[in-house]
């Protein structure tokens, strides 16, 4: 980069224009246009503020915040904010300012971002009479930023030479005043002297890569890496035992993986034989797992299908869970070995039936009642709860049943073993617990996914898979939209069940 007094011409990659170009910085000092701690009364009172993390430029490109506000608002909520004399609330966008929601459903914890002449600083604001951030969400944020100001200046705006460095500065400085003038040890430092508060403080190392390493118990995501998502579901197309409403869990869950998390999704709905499905299995841990392994940083599976005590059905046969995981797991000189493998079972694992719950995921049995559960009861149910419309089937097709009869669609088979995940970093959801039936929404898809996918989307930002899971067998335990009011069923419900031999917290983004 090259300086004529305060004229700058930077140095361009090799494909940009013969035609050079100049930056001319403002030297006007910017004035705020708002006092944003008084916008949304951050005091010492209503707010936990984290330490401001600091990117600091000898030169910061011009609209460059603008840039990184149009990444952060793909990734996190804009807030809102009351502003005076107008009736609706507007975004919280400001000249060089920007808030975010870090939770979508209480609003308690909120991003702060904003520029200054040579700064671009951010601010975790944790609302509430309990103040608590947990420092996974730091490094997060810190790597989410760091990565697109790093794509925006070298790859949109094909700057070679902008650097910036990582500062830190007391979280009571006021927005204005702060300057970065507190470096990143890589010692385990534990106090520094603030000049803010004229008094030393502790050293929580929120945002330090130091820090959070070694105190992290967070699987690891490197820049550049997603999440492997493989969606496997029988449907067993024509046939008596025919799943449907499987189909919208599929779309459900190919719309969650890809577009909300970004994952590589691999989805099929062939109904395979034992011997298939193992080869298929093979294939992806060979394409993914070994060639490709660096590019992921997780591999999540969700099978749908029947099931028993045993496993899981077939076009031909049971496989058995320790089937299903055995070519994804950790194996010497293995690629993908200390990686995150989760697996979500959507299947009956018996024919039991527990209090609360309606269309099952069992084989081959049918369940006949009297004059319970009739259709137009189901659709007018399914209006007031979206609660389960079982699918009331002669010879595997849907029809509007007679009004003395009512048929659910079950997958029991009399097989009966256990099998159990014994290798580190695996972690097994089932819709049910050993013996007892799932529930499908011959509408609105299985309970167990619909229920994932509730509780996932609201808090994959800010929660691990296992804390996520364990709200989803709350859901299915306690949620009146997972128990149905009237059929064979009413008055049954579904308990989901989880296994774990992970070692660490795997956050699904």
């Amino acid at each position: 980069m090259e300086r004529f007094d305060i004229i700058i011409r930077p140095n361009m990659s090799e494909t940009a224009d013969e035609k050079p170009c100049y930056y001319v910085p403002c030297l006007i000092k910017k004035e705020l246009h708002c006092d944003i701690y008084a916008t949304f009364n951050v005091t010492d009172d209503t707010c936990k503020k984290s330490t401001w993390l600091c990117f600091k430029f000898r030169f910061k490109p011009p609209h460059l915040i603008n840039h990184l506000i149009a990444s952060l608002s793909r990734k996190y909520e804009i807030a809102e904010v009351i502003v005076p004399n107008k009736i609706k609330k507007s975004v919280a966008l400001f000249r060089g300012i920007a808030v975010f929601e870090l939770q979508k459903k209480t609003y308690l914890r909120k991003l702060l971002v904003m520029t200054f002449p040579n700064f671009i600083q951010v601010q975790v604001l944790e609302f509430g009479k309990v103040s608590f951030i947990k420092r996974g969400l730091y490094k997060d944020i810190g790597d989410f930023v760091t990565e697109e100001l790093e794509k925006i200046i070298h790859t949109r705006f094909k700057m070679s030479n902008v650097e910036f460095e990582k500062k830190f500065e007391c979280g009571h400085t006021k927005p204005e005043l702060v300057t970065g003038s507190n470096e990143f040890s890589e010692e385990q430092i534990t106090e520094y002297f603030c000049g803010t508060c004229k008094t030393p403080h502790t050293f929580d190392g929120e945002w330090s890569e130091i820090e959070s390493k070694a105190l992290s118990d967070r699987y690891e995501k490197k820049p550049g890496q997603r999440g492997l998502a493989l969606i496997v579901n029988f449907m067993f197309h024509g046939g008596t035992n025919e799943r449907k409403g499987s189909d919208v869990d599929c779309k459900n869950l190919t719309n969650f993986f890809k577009e909300e998390l970004k994952y590589q999704v691999e989805c099929t709905t062939k109904d395979m034989t034992k011997l298939e499905l193992q080869d298929y299995f093979q294939e992806i841990a060979r394409t993914y797992l070994a060639v490709n392994s660096k590019d992921y940083h997780s591999f999540i599976c969700v099978i749908m299908s029947h099931g028993n005590e045993n496993g899981i059905l077939t076009k031909d046969e049971i496989i058995t869970v320790e089937e299903i995981k055995k070519p994804f797991k950790n194996k010497p000189g293995g690629k993908f070995n200390g990686k995150p493998k989760v697996f979500l079972i959507q299947a009956c694992r018996g024919i039991e039936k527990q209090e609360k719950v309606v269309v099952s995921d069992c084989f081959e049995t049918e369940i006949h009642t009297g004059n319970v559960g009739r259709y137009d009861e189901f659709h007018e149910n399914r209006q007031r709860r979206s609660s389960v419309e079982t699918s009331v089937i002669k010879q595997g097709i849907l029809d509007k049943p007679s009004g003395s009869s009512e048929v659910f669609s079950t997958d029991a088979h009399s097989y009966s073993s256990e099998n159990v995940p014994t290798d580190a970093d695996i972690i097994v959801a089932y819709a049910t617990t050993p013996g007892y039936i799932s529930i499908r929404n011959i509408y609105e898809g299985a309970f167990f996914i619909r229920a994932f996918l509730s509780v996932a989307k609201n808090k994959y930002n800010e929660e691990h898979i296992e804390k996520i899971l364990r709200t989803v067998r709350r859901e299915l335990a306690t949620n009146p939209e997972y128990a149905p009011q009237s059929g064979s069923l009413a008055g049954k419900c579904q308990m989901g069940m989880l296994e774990t031999t992970s070692t660490k917290k795997f956050f699904l983004k």
